[in-house]
C-alpha cells in the first residue's frame, strides 16, 4: 500500500509547489500611474524637459512614467485634438521647461 501512496503524495507536492509560484510575479520598481501621468508631475512645473517620446522623456534627471503616450509640446506646435486618456501631454515654454502636464 505504501506504493501507491508515495506516487500520489510526490504529485500532490509537485502540483501545490507549482501553483504557489505561478502566482507569484515579480513587482516592478516604480509601478505605473493611475492615470497618465500628469498629477504626479505637480511639482514638476518649472523643470526641464528632455527628449521627446515616453522612453527617452525626462524631467530634470528623473524619468517620466506613463501609461501610454508622451507629447511634448511647446509654443506654437500645432497638435491634434483627439483626446487620448492614457496619453500624457507636457507643455514647454520657450526656455524647454514644464508649464503644464494634463491627460489627453
Amino acid at each position: 500500500m505504501s506504493l501507491y501512496v508515495r506516487p500520489g503524495a510526490a504529485a500532490l507536492a509537485a502540483m501545490l509547489a507549482f501553483t504557489t509560484f505561478a502566482h507569484a510575479s515579480p513587482q516592478p520598481s516604480k509601478a505605473p500611474p493611475s492615470d497618465c501621468g500628469a498629477a504626479a508631475l505637480e511639482d514638476s512645473i518649472g523643470k526641464p524637459v528632455t527628449g521627446t517620446t515616453a522612453e527617452d522623456v525626462k524631467i530634470g534627471d528623473e524619468p517620466v512614467l506613463s501609461k501610454g503616450q508622451v507629447r511634448v509640446i511647446a509654443p506654437g506646435d500645432m497638435v491634434t485634438q483627439d483626446f487620448v486618456e492614457e496619453r500624457l501631454n507636457l507643455e514647454i515654454d520657450a526656455a524647454g521647461n514644464l508649464t503644464r502636464a494634463r491627460c489627453g
